[in-house]
């Protein structure tokens, strides 16, 4: 499973990153340094994921994460207003035939059980660098995350820089169809080695 998962991510990524910044390698290591990969399954096929890591901004070797090259120290501040421990969900992958099924957005679906895995952790925070031109900010904002910093530039394309923080943010059902998808998945989240 966990080959499956790397192959769609190498897959997407390579292919984003050489548009964006005409790069022609991708090292594993994006992938392999993850505490978890949330997948979304047709079949035996990986259609969708998200990496996730959890991180203690208290220590400074997570400050300067690569992760936070685009966060300016106030935007550090303002993410660990309620505890240092955040989670960090990148890498949001969507196969391309699954990109606009009918009847499904499974862009709000990813975004929701990942922020639904948030909440059934212990961090205080979690956050978001959303590319803009993939409207990534706009399925942030319908999932109940805050701007912090709004429109500026990372990989030569415009972000946000977002968060949701347990103590002040909701995450609003999204469409009905798609909710239904996300509790249904909620319900079958399997914790464990993904070999």
């Amino acid at each position: 499973m966990l080959a499956r998962a790397y192959e769609l991510w190498g897959t997407v990524w390579s292919e984003t990153f050489a548009q964006l910044e005409d790069r022609r390698a991708l090292a594993s290591d994006d992938f392999t340094r993850q505490d978890e990969l949330l997948t979304l399954w047709h079949r035996d096929e990986c259609i969708a994921m998200t990496a996730i890591r959890w991180v203690d901004l208290k220590q400074t070797y997570f400050l300067d994460d690569s992760y936070f090259a685009a966060w300016p120290a106030e935007a550090l501040q303002a993410v660990q207003r309620d505890g240092s421990r955040i989670c960090i969900p990148s890498y949001a992958t969507i196969a391309k035939p699954w990109r606009h099924p009918e009847g499904c957005s499974l862009k709000d679906v990813l975004f929701a059980v990942t922020t639904e895995r948030f909440l059934a952790s212990d961090a205080a925070a979690i956050v978001g660098t959303t590319r803009n031109d993939r409207h990534i900010n706009e399925v942030c904002l319908r999932n109940g995350y805050e701007t912090i910093v709004k429109d500026i530039v990372y990989h030569n394309v415009r972000v946000d820089l977002m968060a949701f923080w347990r103590r002040t943010c909701v995450r609003p059902a999204i469409a009905a169809a798609d909710e239904a998808l996300v509790q249904l998945l909620m319900s079958h989240l399997h914790y464990g080695d993904p070999q």
